[in-house]
């Protein structure tokens, strides 16, 4: 990837090349590098087990990997996560699991639909909403796309010694609560 984008920012210095061309090169060199960083992030947190960590730290890698195959089927991913929100995570186990559960909720959403990821404090523990807007898909009959992302989040939580919970209504959203950091 260091190599590919070096040749696009010399291509571009040089001046005798399509511009436009170089500019998407560098462009998604750029975004490789991103993802490649965020990817080498998650493998070598594999070996830490459960440790205090920030909710938004962990939203912030997975969307970071997944707001490119979101964007290609016209869905918006946003992150509102916000810091101080302190759980007891093995991160990549999890944000694996958080992954798969943003996968499996894109496929319910029509195209210009927007998933969006909040957090809270409750009673229980700190809560992530994940929140699809938007015009859903009639739910059909692919448990590869949706019943397998559902059952590995909601696995994933319990070992966490939380509770995911689906809730339909004006807007179907799924709630993530986690014990917090301290416990």
């Amino acid at each position: 990837v260091a190599g590919i984008l070096g040749l696009a920012q010399v291509a571009k210095l040089k001046g005798n090349a399509d511009q436009s061309m170089l500019d998407s090169i560098e462009e998604q060199a750029q975004r490789c590098r991103t993802i490649l960083h965020t990817l080498s992030r998650f493998t070598s947190a594999q070996r830490t087990g459960k440790v205090p960590i920030e909710l938004l730290d962990v939203c912030t890698n997975v969307v970071d990997l997944s707001v490119g195959v979101f964007l290609d089927a016209g869905v918006e991913l946003v992150n509102e996560v916000e810091p101080g929100h302190r759980v007891r995570l093995d991160s990549a186990f999890f944000g694996q699991a958080l992954s798969q559960l943003l996968k499996s909720l894109r496929s319910e959403m029509e195209p210009g639909g927007r998933l969006l990821l909040k957090s809270e404090s409750t009673p229980q523990g700190e809560c992530l909403k994940v929140v699809l807007e938007g015009q859903l898909r009639p739910r059909g009959d692919d448990w590869l796309a949706t019943g397998m992302g559902f059952w590995v989040a909601r696995y994933a939580v319990q070992e966490h010694g939380g509770e995911l919970v689906e809730h339909e209504g004006d807007a179907r959203a799924v709630f993530i609560t986690l014990p917090p950091a301290d416990v």
